[in-house]
C-alpha cells in the first residue's frame, strides 16, 4: 500500500503545532521573577528549546524526504515488473506461435488418394481447416522427402467408410473389415513409410496404413 503524501505532511503539521502549543502553555505557567538572572536563565531555556524544535523539524524533513525517494522507488519497481510480465508474456506467445508455425511445417494434408495409391504433392496442405483432409503425412528427421503416413481420423470418417475403396483401400489395409457396418470412426494402428518421388508420395515397398474401424 502506497502512502498519501498529503496524509504524511498533514500528520506533521499536527505534530509540529501541537509541540509549539505544548510549550507556549508551559512558558505562560512559569511563574517569572522580577530578578535578572531569573529572566535570564529562562530566556536561554528557551533558545534551547528553539534550537531543538529546529533539529526536530530538520529530521522531520530527512524522514519526508526518504518517504518520498522510498514511494518513488516502489512506482517504479511496480512499472518495470509490469514491462518484464508483458515482455515475458509477449515472448512465449511468440515462442509458441513459433512452435505450432514448426510443428505444421512438419505435416502434410491430404483428401484422398488417387486410385494407384498415390499422393499428388502439389495438392498437400500444411493443416485440416475443414475437415475434408482424410490423410496426413508426418515427416521425419527434418527431411522433406521421407515420413510417415497416417490416416487423419476426423468427423468425416464415415464418408470414409461408405466409400472404401476410394478413400482406404489403395493405402490402407483394414484389420476389421468386418465391422465396417457398424462403424463411425476409423484409427490408425500403424502408419506406413512414404516417400517424395518426382512430385508424388509413393508408399516404401508396398507398405500399407494399418487401420481398424471402431
Amino acid at each position: 500500500m502506497f502512502i498519501d503524501r498529503s496524509m504524511i505532511i498533514s500528520i506533521i503539521i499536527a505534530f509540529f503545532l501541537g509541540l509549539v502549543f505544548a510549550i507556549l502553555i508551559f512558558q505562560k505557567s512559569k511563574k517569572r521573577t522580577s530578578h535578572c538572572d531569573s529572566n535570564k536563565v529562562l530566556f536561554m531555556d528557551d533558545q534551547k528549546l528553539i534550537a531543538e524544535l529546529r533539529k526536530i523539524n530538520q529530521k522531520l524533513d530527512s524522514i519526508v524526504s526518504f518517504i518520498y525517494k522510498w514511494q518513488e522507488k516502489i512506482t517504479n519497481n511496480k512499472h518495470y515488473i509490469k514491462k518484464e510480465i508483458k515482455s515475458n508474456s509477449d515472448k512465449s506467445t511468440i515462442s509458441s506461435s513459433l512452435k505450432k508455425t514448426e510443428k505444421q511445417a512438419k505435416q502434410l494434408f491430404f483428401s484422398m488418394p488417387e486410385s494407384d495409391g498415390v499422393f499428388i504433392n502439389s495438392e498437400a496442405s500444411h493443416q485440416d481447416i475443414d475437415g475434408d483432409k482424410f490423410y496426413k503425412i508426418e515427416l521425419q528427421n527434418d527431411s522433406e522427402t521421407r515420413g510417415l503416413l497416417f490416416y487423419h481420423s476426423n468427423f468425416r470418417d464415415v464418408k470414409a467408410i461408405n466409400r472404401s475403396q476410394s478413400y482406404l483401400d489403395p493405402v490402407c489395409k483394414i484389420e476389421n473389415y468386418s465391422y465396417k457396418q457398424d462403424s463411425k470412426k476409423i484409427k490408425t494402428t500403424k502408419p506406413a513409410e512414404i516417400e517424395l518421388i518426382e512430385g508424388t508420395w509413393r508408399l516404401k515397398n508396398n507398405q500399407r496404413v494399418l487401420v481398424r474401424f471402431i
